[in-house]
């Protein structure tokens, strides 16, 4: 299924490994097997696709044999709408915060290069520490909106190798104001 609003693969896919899994001839017939898949479809009689989440797990006889299997379906169309209007909204929200915050930080540095005139060593401190405020939250917009994109599916993640104690270092030198105060 083509349509971005359908999760996942169809649940009879999606549910071949548990059976396999579970009704395996070197499965230990004593062992439970239980699985949950957060999303996946079915299809109704007319052909449209239900989202769907799936939780399934074996079922014993008195002896404690896997005898079969139990699965639980649920309708998960209103919590893909939520997850789609909250994604709307942070990256609404996120774009109506980037004009704003870009003409405040414009202005911050006309004052600060005494495009409009001179300043006080006290005001260019004050201004310094307002323009290091203004682009943590340009930084935060531009993280909401990439968290939007991740969850819309427009970007895809591209995992590097990170040197951890750089990464640190640079996290503790950012907050570090915050943690003296």
């Amino acid at each position: 299924v083509d349509d971005p609003s359908v999760p996942g693969e169809h649940a009879i896919h999606a549910l071949e490994p548990f059976f396999q899994n579970a009704f395996s001839a070197e499965a230990p017939r004593h062992t439970s097997f239980t699985e949950s898949i957060p999303r996946a479809f079915v299809t109704r009689d007319g052909g449209e696709p239900v989202p769907v989440a799936l939780s399934v797990a074996t079922l014993h006889d008195s002896e404690g044999r896997v005898t079969g299997g139990i699965i639980a379906m649920r309708d998960i169309t209103a919590e893909i709408e939520n997850e789609k209007i909250k994604t709307e909204f942070v990256s609404i929200a996120s774009h109506q915060l980037s004009a704003p915050l870009g003409a405040i930080r414009w202005n911050i540095e006309m004052l600060l290069n005494q495009d409009i005139g001179p300043i006080t060593m006290e005001q260019r401190s004050a201004l310094t520490d307002i323009l290091e405020s203004n682009n943590r939250m340009i930084r935060l917009v531009s993280d909401l909106l990439n968290v939007s994109r991740l969850e819309s599916g427009r970007i895809r993640l591209s995992p590097e190798q990170t040197h951890i104690k750089k990464l640190i270092e640079d996290v503790v030198s950012e907050y570090k104001h915050y943690i003296m105060s």
